[in-house]
């Protein structure tokens, strides 16, 4: 049975599993590698620290956060409460 990895967007913080020297911390995906296939796809990271740029193996990647627009465009939060209508003889 194969496992679907699903595709990352841009601007999700992930981590990368067993780091190497200077892939320890958060990065934001800045985008896909075009042509890198689409088994293990790599991305381009930028770390949010220092702002160095690395290209990764999905396999590799573990998600954080997802983009707001990934997760449904409220950014984590909930719609806001609607009132309902005023009924007359209620105050």
């Amino acid at each position: 049975m194969r496992i679907q990895i699903p595709e990352l967007e841009a601007g999700t913080k992930v981590k990368i599993r067993k780091p190497g020297p200077g892939e320890r911390g958060e990065w934001v995906v800045r985008g896909r590698v075009l042509n890198s296939g689409a088994d293990d796809p790599a991305y381009e990271l930028g770390s949010v620290s220092s702002g160095r740029s690395r290209i990764i193996r999905r396999s590799r990647l573990k998600l954080l956060r997802a983009h707001p627009a990934a997760a449904g465009g409220q950014g984590g939060r909930s719609a806001p409460a609607v009132r309902p209508p005023a009924v007359a003889g209620r105050t």
